[in-house]
């Protein structure tokens, strides 16, 4: 039977829980009675690591153990133990088969600390063992609470760093290790294989102390089978910060898990490519017709032919760069288009980039004054 690839979006959700009932494919390939009931339910969280940890490179070095301390503190207070039972219910009554979890973390400990604080810098590679708080293990038996058995099929780890932390118990310091990891997880009695994931190679530098680390991020996916329809569901989380970054990494996706499968998840309207104030879409390097877009009526257009609101067509000095295997920023005038249209004609500043051994360009643009 033709294998019908479709892929189920899991992309970032900001808060709470999002919930998608698909049905498969779209009529093109095949008539409803085929999908019959119940459908296919999915649902997203972002769970967040329960405190912002970017704080800590936002104080001087003398100070990192100090806001660890602080930090772990909040960890504690926002009790995921009790929010990992509000994700349970959320999950039991979304009758969910699929769920896609990001910024589930693996807190661990080592005491006392092998950080010389005499010459913490460079960070030493994170070795600390000692479990603390284990996101996915306890969001798991709060499901089995319930009578629900959900299979972990992939858990990609990306951010992993350990840092000093004051303990005020014994007035040393211990170290405080933080994993990020994106997980799938599955329906016990759901058929799924060909789970993998892995993170992206662009990732995004932040300054801590006088050393600059590179912050991952990361992809997981599975295939299934449901009701004899096969499906690949896909869980991202791509960089918010950076829009080269995240260009970067929507190439990945496309060289990884191929372009149509990558298309989908880029014209997502609630996925992490389409933002308020900027979207990725895709353009052939070749012809220049629009590949992909948010707005589905717009794909097939020429964008060589795309004239701004002073009459120029910047899409074309862009694509001849991207042809030579260039990437880079570009500007112009325009009005936008749909909901983002304006009575008056705004500068908008987009960044381009080919993806390697593909005819496709990647784009992303946002209003300056956004």
């Amino acid at each position: 039977m033709r294998h019908l690839l479709t892929v189920l979006i899991a992309g970032l959700v900001l808060m709470g829980c999002e919930r998608d009932s698909l049905l498969g494919p779209g009529e093109s390939s095949f008539g409803k009675d085929r999908a019959g009931s119940p459908a296919l339910n999915v649902v997203t969280y972002n769970v967040y690591y329960g405190a912002p940890i970017q704080e800590l490179a936002e104080v001087s070095p003398d100070q990192i153990p100090f806001k660890a301390a602080e930090l772990w503190w909040e960890v504690q207070a926002t009790n995921f133990h009790e929010r990992a039972e509000a994700i349970a219910d959320g999950i039991q009554a979304a009758d969910a088969h699929l769920v896609a979890l990001l910024e589930m973390t693996l807190f661990r400990s080592e005491s006392p600390s092998d950080f010389d604080p005499m010459n913490p810098f460079p960070l030493p590679p994170p070795d600390a063992e000692n479990v603390e708080l284990d996101y996915v293990d306890i969001l798991v038996q709060a499901l089995d609470d319930r009578g629900l058995s959900y299979d972990v099929a992939f858990v990609t780890p990306t951010l992993d760093i350990e840092v000093p932390m004051v303990n005020y118990g014994t007035g040393g310091l211990d170290d405080l290790r933080l994993t990020e990891l994106d997980v799938i997880l599955v329906r016990s009695g759901v058929e799924w294989t060909n789970a993998m994931g892995d993170i992206y190679y662009a990732q995004l530098p932040i300054p801590v102390g006088p050393q600059t680390i590179y912050k991952p991020s990361g992809w997981a996916s599975v295939d299934i089978t449901f009701k004899g329809l096969t499906y690949t569901f896909i869980n991202t989380h791509l960089e918010p910060d950076d829009q080269g970054v995240k260009e970067s990494q929507a190439a990945e996706l496309i060289r990884t898990l191929g372009a149509e499968a990558a298309f989908k998840k880029i014209t997502d309207p609630h996925g992490p490519f389409v933002g308020k104030t900027s979207h990725v879409f895709c353009i052939n390097a070749e012809s220049g017709t629009l590949l992909a877009h948010k707005v589905a009526r717009f794909v097939g257009s020429n964008m060589h032919y795309y004239r701004d609101a002073d009459g120029n067509t910047p899409y074309t000095g862009m694509l001849e760069k991207a042809a030579q295997g260039k990437g880079g920023w570009t500007t112009y005038m325009t009005y936008g288009s749909g909901p983002e249209k304006r009575k008056t004609p705004g500068l908008k500043n987009m960044y381009f980039l080919k993806v390697p051994g593909e005819a496709i360009v990647l784009c992303c643009g946002h209003w300056k004054d956004a």
